[in-house]
């Protein structure tokens, strides 16, 4: 339940995240607008890159959450698919004091 809650959320950092590129971009802009010349061009310039940026990124944001491969949810944060902690748990798995206390867990868990 936990994690379905923090997954409902997965476009609110993209979205605050564009909003401050948004309106830095913008400021930049305002900034440059007062300026004449190449240094208005450059600066309007780079206005327009950070607004994409932004854009890309906000799309970016909103592909890992929807996909789950963000930083809440998904296979990662149960160690699935990460390298070697397949082949771990089978090595846990072949120690015999270990297997006991398994079988001894899961008969306590089924009552």
């Amino acid at each position: 339940m936990m994690m379905g809650g923090m997954t409902g959320w997965f476009w609110l950092v993209p979205l605050l995240g564009t909003f401050l590129l948004l309106g830095f971009a913008y400021l930049v802009w305002v900034f440059a607008d007062k300026e004449s010349g190449g240094l208005k061009l450059t600066g309007q310039i780079i206005a327009v890159v950070i607004a994409i940026l932004a854009v890309i990124l906000f799309l970016g944001g909103l592909y890992l959450g929807v996909t789950g491969r963000g930083m809440y949810g998904g296979p990662r944060m149960m160690g699935i698919g990460q390298p070697g902690m397949h082949r771990s748990v089978e090595k846990m798995m072949q120690d015999p004091q270990m297997r006991k206390w398994m079988e001894e867990y899961l008969k306590k868990v089924k009552k």
